[in-house]
């Protein structure tokens, strides 16, 4: 396995939390992988454990909509990071990512994300931080179209989407 260098850090949330020493220790841990465009690094439906840090080229994140078409949900650039998803919870990922470009990644297999966590606890931390807030950034997001989705909506489907998120909070705990 090939391992990534500082010179394939991208400007990027989680590297940027993390000290010189930090960043030595993730980058052992991290292989470095290239796409051509129209690869597809993640399948909607199929399940890997990984996070991935885009460090050149761009990807789209396409999910397949109830008329068997695909919709892009987001570009992602240099920095973006993707899988976090399923990294933490073993559960299959939500929409594609497609290479738009030539890309080359970073990516930290959920194995050697274990190994961090035994070698260099307070860099697990950080990630794990930094991916908590970029969850947190992107369910905030969801959150504001949907409020302005529903402001045009019938009444009938505020209903529908005050039921949705009752379950959704109810199954989690909250």
């Amino acid at each position: 396995m090939m391992t990534a260098s500082s010179r394939d850090l991208p400007d990027c949330e989680i590297f940027d939390s993390l000290t010189p020493p930090q960043r030595r220790d993730v980058l052992e841990l991290m292989e470095p992988k290239a796409f051509e465009p129209g690869a597809v690094i993640l399948e909607e439906g199929r399940q890997t454990r990984g996070l991935w840090v885009i460090s050149q080229g761009r990807c789209e994140v396409v999910k397949i909509g109830g008329n068997g078409s695909g919709r892009v949900l987001a570009e992602l650039g240099p920095g973006s990071v993707f899988g976090e998803m399923s990294f933490f919870q073993t559960a299959s990922h939500s929409a594609s990512v497609r290479c738009v470009t030539d890309v080359r990644t970073l990516h930290l297999s959920s194995e050697n994300y274990a190994r961090l966590e035994e070698t260099s606890v307070r860099a697990a931390l950080r990630i794990s931080h930094v991916i908590a807030v970029v969850l947190a950034e992107r369910l905030r997001r969801m959150d504001e179209w949907t409020t302005r989705l529903l402001d045009e909506a019938p009444p009938s489907k505020h209903e529908e989407w005050s039921d949705f998120r009752a379950k959704l909070y109810n199954e989690l705990g909250f």
